[in-house]
């Protein structure tokens, strides 16, 4: 994989093509879907083969190509993998996708390629959290603004993860005023409650976050 974290597509491209007699496993297979004894072996085998990359191919962590691709920023390895059959939408052991990889790591480019290729916002990884908790988690002004932006009816800007934090606890949690004033002006609800039965405001930890969030309301008790 690690042509693919440096971005080196010329060898990307002939590891790929070591994997390209995918055919010949379909015919073999009794249809595309099946998961019969002997149709695994037949796929088990290929993706355990470490001289065999596909955009199929996982590591130790559960990463595909296109998390690694995503991790470091590869557009084109992107691309590249896409145009291979890569699932945008695959999750590691951890439930992330790529999409959540690249808002982790704040690429805000591969963040709007992967949504141009069809990844889903609303996919929660293990601990419920989206793409855009991750981008407030880490203070990635420009990936949630990708997030949001890219399609502003479609985006569930006020999911709760396991912890029942919306990203608007997040970022209030974690003082962000960009990130804040983004989530707020494309209608994130000040009045959702997480587990612990406090709304963002309660979260809030400074005067300047308080005063955002609900101006006028500072010296209130909370």
């Amino acid at each position: 994989m690690q042509h693919i974290a440096s971005g080196n597509q010329e060898e990307v491209e002939k590891l790929l093509s070591h994997g390209d007699n995918d055919e010949d496993i379909a015919q073999k297979m009794c249809h595309p879907l099946c998961s019969c004894d002997n149709c695994e072996k037949l796929v088990s085998g290929k993706l355990n083969d470490s001289s065999v990359v596909t955009p199929f191919s996982r590591d130790d962590r559960g990463y595909t190509p296109l998390h690694i691709a995503a991790i470091c920023g590869q557009a084109h390895c992107i691309d590249l993998l896409i145009s291979k059959g890569a699932a945008v939408n695959a999750t590691d052991y951890h439930g992330s996708t790529p999409l959540h990889l690249a808002c982790q790591k704040g690429h805000q480019k591969i963040t709007l390629l992967l949504l141009h290729y069809k990844a889903c916002r609303d996919i929660q990884d293990n601990n419920g959290n989206t793409a855009l908790h991750l981008a407030c988690t880490y203070g990635h002004e420009d990936c949630v603004k990708a997030l949001v932006y890219y399609d502003v009816h479609s985006c569930r800007i006020d999911s709760g993860n396991e912890k029942g934090d919306t990203p608007l606890h997040i970022a209030a949690r974690w003082g962000y005023q960009g990130i804040i004033d983004v989530l707020l002006q494309n209608g994130s609800s000040t009045d959702i409650l997480n587990r612990r039965k406090e709304t963002p405001l309660q979260c809030a930890l400074n005067s300047k976050v308080i005063s955002r969030i609900f101006p006028g309301h500072l010296g209130i008790g909370i």
